[in-house]
């Protein structure tokens, strides 16, 4: 669970340290379901959710339960478990063999050096149970082995390092929120890294359950 915040930064369930201000670098994805949202010139949407102090006994369940159907791809029965839906849009990933063309910042100097061998990226939208609307972030980095992935986790989990690009937002009829890396999770097995992140849309989407979906959701498999 996420652990007490401390000035600026929050140590997450993995002991690492985390901001909770915008991350440098973080480009705009899309944000806003065209129509139903203005945007503010900060970054983030209107609202925004409330920040997550840590999950309760009820949210670890859940994400313990999610993570379970995570990782066998069952992502309807993730959604179902933590008690989101998606909403229009489909969860469709791309695949990209060129790390370095879809990245910026340090990360994109560390995969011009060691370069991945794919990449798969997808955005969505969910719903909560109140109507609230979030936009999740996923993408999957193969790297050449457990080493070099260890290195990439490392660095992309640094504040102000940079990242993975976010999938552009227009094909879900979305325009301009950005990633600020305040809940943002990640996960490494062998020579893959997992990283999700999620930021809110409509409404006021909890602190919890934005934390909760990002810790199940890195248990996907890659597509």
């Amino acid at each position: 669970m996420v652990g007490a915040r401390v000035g600026d930064f929050y140590t997450d369930s993995q002991g690492r340290v985390r901001p909770i201000t915008k991350k440098t670098g973080a480009l705009v994805a899309g944000a806003a379901l065209v129509g139903t949202v203005a945007l503010g010139t900060g970054g983030g949407a209107v609202g925004g959710a409330a920040v997550s102090e840590g999950l309760s006994a009820a949210a670890e369940a859940r994400v313990t339960a999610a993570r379970n159907t995570a990782a066998r791809g069952q992502r309807g029965q993730t959604w179902k478990r933590l008690r989101v839906k998606q909403a229009r849009n489909k969860f469709r990933p791309q695949r990209h063999l060129n790390c370095v063309r879809n990245s910026h910042g340090e990360v994109r100097t560390f995969f011009v050096l060691t370069p991945c061998r794919f990449l798969d990226r997808a955005l969505t939208v969910l719903i909560d149970l109140e109507g609230n609307t979030f936009v999740l972030s996923v993408y999957w980095v193969r790297m050449r082995n457990a080493a070099a992935a260890r290195e990439f986790q490392e660095l992309d989990d640094t504040f102000g390092t940079g990242n993975v690009n976010p999938v552009a937002g227009g094909l879900l009829g979305l325009v301009g929120v950005r990633f600020t890396g305040r809940y943002y999770d990640s996960r490494m097995r062998g020579p893959l890294v997992v990283v999700a992140e999620a930021e809110p849309v409509t409404g006021a989407p909890s602190g919890e359950t934005l934390e909760s979906v990002v810790q199940a959701v890195t248990y996907l498999p890659p597509p």
